[in-house]
């Protein structure tokens, strides 16, 4: 399940046709991100359906960050001039695993039990406890 589409990621960071966008890397992008976004959500919703779903708009620019800043740099200088941003992926990867606990999806801060369990015995238990 693709989260977003290299076509998609070429609109979203405006390259024209005539700019150099290579597809490759973009899909390897998309997978990237979907790895960041597990870790913090847990499992990603099939978001082709929902319109301005948040994780999509989330996925989205992380693609952007990814693609156009794959070593993660916060600061730039070529000649004179010099370009500094602040950690834009840490605050949205926060923001989704806040919306994820919010909506009750599973993620890294929420455990999960693991395993197989007996059901429960209905209460009050007539055959039992005495």
């Amino acid at each position: 399940m693709a989260i977003f589409t290299p076509a998609q990621l070429r609109t979203w960071l405006r390259y024209d046709e005539a700019d150099v966008f290579d597809e490759d890397t973009a899909v390897l992008v998309e997978h990237v991100v979907a790895g960041w976004l597990l870790a913090e959500v847990g499992t990603l919703p099939d978001l082709a359906p929902e319109e301005g779903h948040p994780l999509f708009g989330w996925a989205i620019e992380l693609g952007g960050i990814a693609y156009e800043n794959p070593t993660s740099m916060s600061d730039d200088q070529a000649g004179e001039t010099r370009s500094a941003w602040a950690d834009r992926r840490v605050q949205i990867l926060a923001a989704a695993r806040r919306w994820s606990e919010a909506n009750g999806a599973t993620g890294s801060s929420t455990p999960v039990p693991r395993g197989s369990f007996p059901k429960a015995r209905s209460w009050p238990d007539a055959w039992g406890c005495r």
